[in-house]
């Protein structure tokens, strides 16, 4: 009865184990953010604060959204300093025209798209802001810094080789009932 125990034990590892992600489920695609070293970086939104009333948009914070969350300090400034990731952030379409990657429409109630040419408001388009450097990470409440865009960030995860973990695991339920039969 203990054989078959184990056996239905190991089975049982074997089957949860091969349902188990090896990395982060999201609606976002690697169209919709950008990877920096360690880190993926999404552009989630125009705006910086929870509740802007002249668009009537909804920025959500990123807590509990696939392991998203607000920048460090320290990681918000390598990223202001470096004017090369905004070279990261285009992607060109089928017709070769320029776009920047963003994830708006998965933070945002109303706002969708980045403003590109003509202001949304004040008097930037949402790259000069980029280039200037008004970039936050912790969704504010001053409504004096609308025109700040934020950006979210998550540790990129780590790449785990789940057929080989199966493989292990197989070898060795065939390596312990072949040490059984050998020691009958």
């Amino acid at each position: 009865m203990i054989k078959y125990s184990l056996k239905l034990a190991a089975l049982l590892v074997l089957l949860l184990s091969s349902v188990a992600h090896a990395g982060l489920i999201t609606d976002l695609t690697e169209d919709d953010y950008i990877t920096i070293g360690e880190l993926d970086w999404a552009w989630a939104s125009t705006v910086n604060v929870g509740y802007h009333v002249a668009t009537d948009n909804t920025l959500s914070g990123p807590g509990g959204d696939f392991g998203w969350r607000n920048a460090t300090i320290l990681e918000l400034n390598t990223f202001i300093s470096n004017r090369s990731f905004a070279l990261t952030l285009l992607q060109y379409d089928d017709n070769g025209v320029t776009a920047y990657k963003n994830a708006l429409s998965y933070w945002n109630d109303e706002i969708t798209v980045l403003d590109l040419e003509a202001p949304f408001f004040g008097t930037n388009s949402d790259i000069v802001d980029f280039n200037l450097g008004h970039i936050n990470s912790v969704v504010g409440a001053d409504p004096g810094q609308f025109d700040y865009l934020t950006f979210y960030v998550r540790n990129t995860p780590a790449q785990v080789p789940e057929p080989s973990t199966i493989m292990i695991f197989a070898i060795a339920l065939i390596a312990l009932s072949m040490r059984k039969r050998t020691v009958k």
